[in-house]
């Protein structure tokens, strides 16, 4: 009684190589899946770089529009200013600017 019958050692044999065949089933799979999220990873930061480039472009453009209108304010700024000096130097003695009519102002729409 020493020794095993057949069948048991056929059986015995045929679930280790099932096993064994699975197992490197599994294992290629798990190859495979790390490969395709490998290339997935490369795309995403790939995509990542270009967007942060584009990002980057597009905050330097507008920041250049931003100095752009605050040199035309500041300019702006400054007329207003001196519109209001002339003004002030002018001012009550000025007979145009006293001059005023009881007359209804114009429209200045074309109708």
């Amino acid at each position: 009684m020493d020794s095993v019958p057949l069948p048991i050692r056929v059986l015995s044999f045929l679930h280790r190589a099932i096993a064994h065949v699975l197992f490197r089933v599994k294992r290629t799979l798990g190859l495979l899946a790390q490969s395709v999220q490998q290339d997935e990873l490369r795309e995403l930061k790939d995509e990542a770089r270009v967007l942060g480039s584009a990002s980057a472009e597009s905050i330097t453009h507008v920041g250049a529009e931003l100095r752009e209108i605050n040199a035309r304010l500041a300019k702006l700024e400054r007329d207003i200013e001196r519109v209001g000096q002339l003004l002030d130097e002018r001012g009550a003695g000025d007979p145009e600017l006293e001059k005023h009519s009881d007359a209804p102002a114009q429209s200045l729409s074309t109708e």
